[in-house]
């Protein structure tokens, strides 16, 4: 079988055939095999006789730019079930015809205020050659006009590059400001070490992964994209409508590119395959030791602040559950239930809260519960009483009766978080349980820690479950059957209450729910 001219592969386990699949703007989609060696040269002389095309007119796009020739499959970064873009290029119009991209911002060799972003990186980092041209928007390593140049050009303007969104260049341009960069060149500690994108997979790797970033259209969400400059920052990442870029869907008059990330430890499950960037963790490159531990490590986390202070993973976690165990978590109301650099610098709060999976899924779970609570009490509500409930509520302002409506129906008083009751809320003997007169200097007990102690502990716990206070007098009470009518059993009460409503026995009560 022949499938855009590649003839029928091998089984792709039982050789180094990569799967990718082909797509076009037009919305044909094609799986092929191919071969890491393969040049884009040779995939496109394959391409151009089933489409009956020169294949001077076609363009290959990944990762938001348009492959080389000379490129192979394996230097751009291309995994197993991958795709890649395939773009008809027309014939340049007569003068006078005004193609659709005539209205897009043309990429030329001018700075757009990146001037010097690159200038810094380790030679050994990025080795452009020289008849290229950077997408960044600087004018390194740009062709002036007139010059001579084997890159070739699309009638809308596109530029290839043999700068890729996963070079090392890219991740450390993105990672680091410019004075990191230089200090990062005195050290030249660089060595071995390979700056990464890291991310946190959910599925199936449930951990931290190295990962890659790729780019789309933001409004079609399609991967035939050509960005207009690279990204140089966290900013340009993670913010929306940073990056002019031109969408090759003929449908679509997109022109802002989406950046998005994906893990590469595992084989690709769609372009909706996608994990959550960790852009606090970073590849130690300089060597800087960990402020709890003094361990060099990588990767390592890199906080916010104005010091940049760095914990390794290890540390972190155990920085993080110890906060969390103590509810020392901090309820920002932009950020939500998060952290800021142990130190205590200002302006170092951690936005992405995917950092915190680190904890693992238990101490996440909590983390998730307590920063629902946290959210709750800031907006006036409260948690319901009820022993194995705990339902969330917002009751309004005034009301002081408060029923656990879609819970468990318990009926409470927001004020003393006991069973409802008309009158002021008692308040326990604060001696009861304390010690006495007699007691040693210079020991106390908690009260609190000392009824967790109590052996009749489990005892009251089944008493709140089965039974209701009495709403005047509080004696918890039990029904075992018969109407909704309750008299209070204590001789000095003998009050009559509705078991439903908590409230004095009515003769709406006894209308609307006297026998259930």
């Amino acid at each position: 079988m022949n499938i855009f001219g590649f003839t029928s592969r091998p089984s792709i386990e039982a050789s180094n055939y990569l799967q990718i699949f082909i797509r076009t703007n037009v919305g044909e989609q094609v799986s092929v095999a191919l071969e890491p060696s393969w040049t884009v040269q040779k995939i496109k002389s394959n391409l151009a006789k089933q489409l009956k095309t020169n294949e001077d007119q076609l363009r290959i796009i990944f990762a938001g730019k348009e492959l080389p020739d000379s490129f192979t499959i394996s230097e751009c970064d291309i995994g197993n079930r991958s795709v890649l873009h395939v773009v008809r290029v027309e014939r340049k119009p007569e003068l006078g015809n005004t193609p659709k991209e005539d209205n897009q911002p043309l990429l030329t060799p001018q700075n757009d205020g990146n001037d010097n972003v690159h200038e810094t990186i380790n030679s050994q980092e990025r080795e452009l050659s020289t008849d290229s041209v950077s997408n960044c928007g600087s004018s390194e390593g740009v062709k002036q006009s007139g010059e001579s140049s084997n890159v070739s050009r699309s009638s809308n303007s596109a530029v290839t590059t043999t700068r890729l969104l996963c070079d090392s260049s890219t991740v450390m341009t993105i990672q680091l400001t410019q004075e990191e960069l230089k200090e990062l060149n005195k050290l030249k500690a660089v060595g071995d070490e390979k700056p990464h994108f890291y991310v946190y997979c959910i599925s199936p790797c449930a951990t931290v992964c190295i990962g890659k970033l790729r780019v789309r259209c933001s409004e079609c969400k399609s991967g035939a994209l050509t960005v207009h400059r690279d990204p140089t920052s966290w900013h340009d990442v993670l913010r929306t409508k940073q990056i002019t870029a031109t969408c090759e869907n003929p449908d679509c008059n997109g022109a802002y590119a989406e950046f998005f990330f994906k893990c590469r430890e595992h084989e690709t499950k769609g372009e909706d395959d996608t994990a959550v960037v960790l852009y606090l963790i970073r590849s130690n490159l300089p060597g800087v030791s960990c402020l709890a531990c003094t361990d060099v490590s990588s990767p390592i986390v890199v906080f916010q602040c104005q010091s940049a202070h760095v914990m390794c993973l290890d540390c972190f976690v155990t920085y993080c559950v110890s906060r969390l165990n103590e509810r020392q978590f901090i309820c920002d109301s932009t950020f939500g239930y998060t952290l800021s650099c142990p130190v205590g610098c200002p302006d170092s709060l951690i936005e992405e809260v995917h950092h915190f999976k680190l904890m693992g899924d238990q101490h996440y779970e909590r983390y998730q519960r307590f920063a629902t609570e946290e959210a709750i009490f800031a907006a006036g509500g409260v948690l319901c009483p009820f022993p194995g409930c705990g339902q969330g509520i917002l009751p309004d302002s005034d009301c002081r009766r408060v029923k656990c409506v879609g819970g468990c129906e318990y009926v409470f008083c927001k004020d003393c978080l006991q069973g409802y009751h008309i009158g002021e809320c008692s308040v326990d003997d604060p001696s009861n349980g304390m010690t006495n007169g007699n007691a040693v200097a210079g020991f106390s007990v908690n009260p609190e820690r000392a009824a967790l102690s109590s052996w009749d502990e489990a005892s009251n716990v089944t008493i709140k479950v089965i039974s209701k206070p009495c709403p005047k007098c509080r004696t918890p009470t039990e029904r075992d059957g018969g109407c909704m009518h309750m008299v209070c059993t204590r001789a000095s009460c003998q009050f009559h209450w509705c078991w439903v409503c908590q409230t004095e026995w009515t003769r709406e009560c006894m209308a609307a729910h006297w026998f259930g």
